[in-house]
């Protein structure tokens, strides 16, 4: 039986990329000298990483492992980003190696890239893939992070790069930093004897303000969008910001970032402090002919304050997050309206507004979810037109219909 490495085994794997997986798990005696099993396997987790990754998908020459690996591996995307940050190093380490989509992008643009995973399987597949993508300055180590600091020089590394995994012995997810594995707090001197910078990567829905006082040498927050979605926290942690005379310990600064598909940075709201947004003014009041949400990595940032100063607008109520102006904004980080008018929580009132009967619906701080809202108003969906339910100044319910502007 051939290798699944072999010319033969990739060449099947290419013909059949878009078949069903069970399907030619039934029919394997048609290949009866493929691992057949194995080729299955493959292709499967192949299928499960094409949105995030398109062109190591397509790659019959590559590997793939099986399991949560891929699920819980960098997308392109975001992986090519982060590599932008780190641009220009002479040495980083990813001591989270997992199947190296981050450590082949950080290759890409750092000088010598060490891979550091503890699984054996993975670490072979990654040298395995390291060797077919033809990536020389990236070397594969089979042992843990803890290991791997203990025996490294001090100031041997520019970055440290780390991705804890947010599953317990058990497999139940966590998200606090002490709870991940590696434990990043109780490894920050061991960190941060090796390198003076470390790029760190946390769960999305980790609580920004309790992790920079866990971690307590926070320079930057980075908050990365990504299909609309909240796809990554990065925080930057330095030496230099464990000097406790260093404001960048109390107020490290915060930025949301809008990716293209690509990873090539769409929209970014400039970096701020909490001080920053604590101080910014806002003026409050009913809709304007425009109204404006801004995007996940905005609000996850907390600039709620901070988009109605920067972009000269007025908020609708304290705790609903949604804006208002006269004009339309070009360089928004969200989703904006043209207001074709506002009824209150009433079918009648709504389908006035909109004959078409159909509509999106979008809810913010708003007694009922988006389904009720929906049921209740009897609309079919429609990407065009929203029914914004919120709550407007004076604290009643207040439905917006708008139309989507570009």
């Amino acid at each position: 039986m051939v290798s699944i490495t072999s010319a033969e085994a990739q060449a099947w794997l290419t013909e059949h990329r878009a078949a069903d997986p069970a399907r030619l798990l039934l029919a394997a005696h048609r290949w009866p000298n493929l691992p057949v099993r194995e080729l299955v396997a493959q292709l499967a987790a192949r299928q499960k990483a094409r949105t995030k990754l398109p062109e190591w998908a397509e790659n019959p020459a590559l590997l793939f492992p099986v399991g949560l690996s891929v699920e819980q591996a960098s997308s392109e995307a975001t992986a090519r980003f982060k590599a932008g940050l780190v641009a220009g190093a002479t040495a980083l380490a990813d001591l989270t190696g997992g199947f190296g989509v981050d450590a082949w992008h950080f290759a890409q643009t750092v000088g010598r890239v060490t891979y550091v995973e503890q699984n054996a399987e993975l670490a072979g597949i990654v040298a395995h893939n390291a060797a077919q993508l033809h990536t020389v300055n990236l070397s594969p180590e089979n042992t843990t992070a803890e290991a791997w600091l203990a025996q490294s020089p001090p100031d041997s590394q520019d970055w440290l790069y780390l991705d804890p995994a947010r599953r317990d012995g058990a497999g139940r997810r966590v998200a606090a930093l002490a709870d991940c594995t590696p434990n990043v707090p109780a490894l920050l001197p061991a960190l941060l004897r090796v390198a003076p910078r470390i790029l760190l990567k946390t769960a999305p829905l980790l609580d920004l303000t309790a992790a920079t006082r866990e971690l307590g040498c926070v320079q930057e927050i980075i908050v990365v969008e990504l299909g609309g979605e909240v796809k990554e926290v990065l925080y930057l942690l330095t030496r230099s910001s464990l000097n406790p005379t260093d404001s960048a310990v109390s107020a490290p600064t915060r930025r949301a970032v809008l990716l293209h598909p690509d990873g090539r940075v769409a929209r970014t709201f400039a970096a701020f402090t909490e001080a920053d947004e604590a101080a910014a003014p806002v003026a409050y009041g009913l809709p304007e002919a425009f109204v404006f949400e801004p995007g996940p990595a905005v609000l996850k940032a907390g600039a709620l304050r901070l988009t109605a100063a920067c972009f000269g607008l007025r908020k609708l109520h304290p705790q609903a997050h949604v804006y208002t102006g006269p004009t339309p904004i070009a360089d928004f980080p969200g989703r904006q309206w043209r207001v074709r008018g506002t009824a209150r929580y009433d079918r009648k009132a709504v389908r006035a507004l909109l004959p078409e009967g159909r509509a999106g619906i979008t809810t913010r701080h708003f007694p009922d979810d988006a389904p009720t809202v929906r049921k209740k108003l009897g609309l079919a969906d429609d990407a065009a037109f929203t029914v914004l339910a919120t709550t407007g100044p004076d604290g009643k319910p207040l439905l917006i219909v708008g139309e989507r502007v570009a």
